[in-house]
């Protein structure tokens, strides 16, 4: 089974600006992602997909495969889509991984693939994990999901959900994050694509959104807390904080 990853990356972002090549740690963020999910072991194929000749040269130099799509694209995954045209649509199965992971667990990746490759029915799967700390499931930055009881993905929102009118009892999870890796089948990925952007897509600015608008399903992978950790996505100058103090611990670098 073919099983391409592809990493988005645009110098464009609405919170943090240039966020593919904020510096961490002597490597930019698109470089770590790159070097984390290189070391996947159910990735035939690893792809940094830009529109920029800046980031294209910054992972070449690095080592990394890059394709050069235009500026078109709405979303990451709509960039994948174009990517993957690119490269002659030929994968079983069609990984984005954000780009702004640069922590992310390639075993992560490997679960998500694993799934999917057991499986067949979903058009996307993606990961999640239960959320216990209120301050947490309150952020905005949490994207939390609801589901069915088979797993299928209901709604994703920024908002808490579902709204703790009433506690759960301790040891339950007040609700579940979504994590930003998506597994797509490819003939998903293309029409995914060809669609409008949805209305609950544009008022969350959650591109998953489109596909549930539009009745494909989306699976959840269930997963660790551990296997997330440290859970740190690169959207906020904050989280450059966040990042730089976790490299300072676990690589002994200022």
């Amino acid at each position: 089974m073919k099983v391409l990853g592809i990493i988005p990356a645009r110098l464009g972002s609405q919170r943090l600006k240039a966020k593919p090549l904020v510096d961490l740690g002597g490597k930019k963020v698109v470089q770590r992602v790159w070097e984390q999910a290189n070391k996947s072991q159910t990735l035939t194929d690893l792809y940094v997909a830009t529109d920029s000749n800046e980031i294209k040269e910054i992972c070449e130099k690095v080592g990394a495969k890059v394709i050069l799509t235009s500026s078109k694209p709405r979303t990451g995954s709509d960039r994948v889509a174009e990517a993957y045209s690119i490269l002659g649509n030929k994968a079983d199965l069609v990984l984005n991984i954000q780009g702004d992971m640069p922590f992310i667990n390639p075993e992560l990746i490997d679960t998500c693939v694993r799934f999917c490759q057991e499986r067949n029915e979903f058009d996307m799967a993606t990961p999640v994990y239960p959320i216990y700390d209120q301050n947490v499931f309150n952020r905005n930055t949490t994207v939390k999901v609801i589901f069915r009881g088979d797993g299928e993905a209901i709604y994703f929102s920024r908002a808490p959900i579902p709204y703790p009118r009433f506690m759960p009892d301790a040891n339950q999870p007040l609700g579940f994050k979504h994590l930003g890796l998506y597994v797509f089948k490819p003939d998903v990925l293309l029409k995914f694509s060809e669609l409008e952007t949805g209305v609950y897509e544009s008022r969350e600015g959650l591109e998953q959104l489109r596909l549930l608008e539009n009745s494909f399903k989306v699976r959840l992978v269930f997963v660790s807390e551990e296997l997330c950790l440290p859970g740190i996505e690169i959207d906020t100058d904050e989280d450059v904080e966040k990042a730089l103090r976790y490299i300072e611990e676990t690589e002994g670098q200022p």
